[in-house]
């Protein structure tokens, strides 16, 4: 809707009678849809009942939206009965746009309001080829409830079990294919629990004590649905170790998170089983409830690693080049826009190329060569600093390129012409 006002038109009845004015919009200060909209003015004669009409139509047409440019290896599509102001991208098989990161802000959408500015941004990006990552990354804390907590030492010790526990499983493909899979990788804390740090749980194992039952079971329920007060007194050993398998070695992303989680599961089986070795110090149960788990298990949300010049897709599953108009930075690990007077026309660079000396990009990002531009010279100014550009007015210069304003003679002083490139051409006149 656009604020619109106009000037009311005016009746006068020769007689003198009074005239009433009616609008079928209520007043002249309203607000009026984009189209075609037919204002009514009708003006009574309040003694005979006669009547006049004045009509006029206000056309409310939007700012014109720039034209989305399209992206390369996908497409974009725009609506054409909203003005065309709602569009979306779509990318070709096996082409993706990097996950939205703090350092780029990726979308698919794009509005255009009334001021014709994009949201939420005007870039659209070109889509890169996906590959499969390097390894998937698997998140995982344990968390113990014992009357005690261990020493220093204990817990390390603790730790080299951990280790040597997954080496004997199963699962022990998963610590020879992975460097990450060593003692300085488990971190193993000791102290009261918190609320917060409960309610995060997944689920749950209980140790049973008697020789008919089984000896590890499953308690479906997360730390939410058990009461406080069983957690009184005891302490809260916290086993945090990233676990992770190279996909090359399992040849499938999906089969690979599968293999992570099911280690995950075995290691809480093992935490509490009765001949866990190093794992038995703890096994002292702390409640006498059937809903009391000995152990939680705690699963984070994988993430994967990518080579250099890549990042996580959108999916989380595949790996993505850093798009045109970008760089990969190495210390962040992230996609970068390439900032003013650089571009980037190919995928997964470290760096951005620069600009023909005398010239600059009017945005970040940029991922051609073309988008370079002459900057306005000494002497000239424009709103982007770049051509086209008019000469500095008088009393004013500007000795750099690129600029945007000139600076007014210091001291009162004046310039003989337009243009002025150096202070020193502000003299006493």
């Amino acid at each position: 809707m656009t604020p619109v006002t106009w000037d009311e038109p005016t009746y006068r009845e020769i007689t003198g009678v009074e005239v009433r004015l009616v609008c079928n919009y209520g007043c002249n200060s309203v607000l009026l849809p984009w189209g075609i909209n037919h204002v009514i003015y009708t003006a009574t004669n309040m003694k005979n009942g006669l009547s006049g009409i004045c009509d006029f139509y206000v056309n409310i047409e939007p700012m014109p939206c720039l034209k989305l440019r399209t992206p390369g290896h996908g497409a974009i599509s725009c609506d054409t009965w909203a003005y065309g102001r709602y569009c979306s991208m779509s990318c070709n098989d096996n082409y993706d746009i990097p996950a939205p990161s703090p350092f780029q802000p990726a979308t698919d959408v794009f509005t255009c309001g009334s001021s014709g500015q994009w949201n939420p941004t005007s870039y659209v990006p070109d889509c890169s080829q996906m590959r499969d990552p390097t390894k998937i990354n698997l998140p995982t804390d344990l968390l113990y409830y014992s009357g005690q907590c261990g020493s220093p030492a204990t817990l390390s010790d603790i730790a080299q079990s951990f280790i040597e526990t997954i080496e004997k499983s199963v699962h022990s493909d998963i610590c020879k294919m992975n460097e990450d899979c060593t003692v300085d990788n488990v971190a193993i804390t000791c102290g009261w629990p918190t609320s917060r740090r409960r309610k995060r749980a997944l689920v749950g194992r209980r140790l049973r004590h008697s020789a008919k039952e089984s000896p590890v079971e499953d308690i479906e329920k997360t730390t939410d649905d058990i009461e406080e007060s069983l957690f009184e007194g005891l302490q809260e050993m916290h086993i945090s170790m990233k676990l992770g398998v190279g996909v090359s070695k399992v040849n499938d992303v999906k089969v690979a998170q599968e293999k992570l989680q099911d280690l995950a599961r075995e290691v809480l089986d093992i935490t509490v089983s009765e001949d866990s070795g190093r794992f038995s110090f703890f096994m002292k149960p702390h409640a006498e409830s059937e809903y009391a788990p000995d152990a939680y298990l705690l699963i984070s949300e994988h993430y994967i690693d990518c080579p250099d010049g890549y990042v996580a897709g959108r999916n989380n599953t595949s790996c993505v080049a850093c798009t045109t108009g970008h760089y990969y930075d190495t210390i962040s690990s992230a996609c970068h826009k390439c900032g003013y007077g650089l571009y980037q026309d190919e995928y997964g660079q470290v760096s951005c190329k620069s600009c023909d000396t005398g010239q600059a990009t009017k945005h970040k990002g940029s991922p051609s060569k073309a988008d370079c531009e002459d900057q306005c010279e000494a002497g000239q100014f424009s709103t982007s600093g770049l051509s086209p550009c008019i000469q500095c007015p008088l009393h004013t210069f500007q000795s750099l390129i690129g600029q945007t304003m000139c600076f007014e003679c210091p001291d009162g002083r004046k310039t003989w012409n337009r243009g002025a490139s150096d202070v020193e051409q502000c003299v006493h006149i």
